[in-house]
């Protein structure tokens, strides 16, 4: 009874100081800011925006100790208006799904891992998958990363990321198409185009046939079998310089003709 009491008084306090400024209201949300970094990072705590609504939901996951009201509140933030607290823990599936994610970013994954991985590819919005690790999963296997993407909450935005980071050099051209192509139902005209303009300036600087007819054979598979995707007339421009480049290609072409 005691303890609770002296809970309740903690409690007050706190509630107060998130109203009234100051330097230890300051340093207090700072501290609450890391705190719930290190919970977001580490997977314990998903946050996601209530349909109809402004208000937002987060879900926390297995703590070593119960936290207090007047601890979550700087945890979360002022703008969570419900906690859920799993007292379950995870599912061991979460946690395999955890480790092979991590795995997935240094080498390419066994046929047993890589099939389990997929498997359990739905925790994909619940844990912190930035485009960094996209973008590594993609180097080593570029389908894997795609099925990462779909299960997202962003797809399209994971996508944008993935341009870019293949515009910095950190992802290759012919790893960007597969994901591409795998993405389908997640393209709008605004992340073709991106993609067209990039691929002809990277194709144009490589100045390698394997690659120009790697984009051509992507870019044709992606327009031929998709009638909802078109190639933007300010983009054309570039694909003609390209094309015009690499006349010799046969298949480029060929294709070409059925670009235009």
């Amino acid at each position: 009874k005691i303890l609770k009491q002296a809970q309740a008084i903690l409690d007050g306090m706190l509630e107060s100081w998130s109203t009234t400024p100051g330097p230890l209201n300051d340093k207090l949300k700072d501290l609450g800011n890391a705190e719930r970094s290190t919970l977001i990072s580490n997977g314990i705590v998903s946050s996601a925006t209530v349909p109809s609504s402004t208000a937002t939901f987060c879900r926390v996951g297995p703590l070593d100790t119960p936290p207090f009201a007047g601890e979550m509140h700087y945890l979360l933030g002022p703008e969570t208006h419900w906690v859920t607290f799993d007292s379950k823990g995870h599912p061991k599936e979460w946690s395999s799904f955890k480790r092979l994610l991590i795995s997935a970013t240094k080498q390419v994954l066994g046929t047993k891992e890589r099939q389990e991985l997929l498997q359990n590819s739905s925790y994909a919005h619940q844990v912190n998958l930035t485009p960094a690790i996209v973008a590594s999963i993609a180097s080593h296997d570029p389908e894997v990363a795609a099925a990462l993407v779909a299960k997202s909450s962003k797809p399209a935005q994971h996508i944008h990321q993935l341009l870019a980071q293949a515009e910095a050099g950190n992802l290759a051209l012919s790893h960007l198409n597969t994901v591409v192509l795998h993405s389908v139902n997640h393209l709008d005209s605004t992340l073709v185009s991106k993609y067209i303009q990039l691929s002809c300036e990277k194709a144009m600087a490589a100045n390698d046939t394997a690659v120009v007819k790697g984009f051509a054979t992507a870019l044709h598979q992606l327009v031929s079998k998709n009638k909802d995707i078109t190639i933007p007339e300010s983009r054309k421009d570039d694909l003609k310089a390209l094309f015009a480049k690499n006349s010799n290609v046969q298949e480029v072409q060929s294709w070409w003709s059925d670009f235009k």
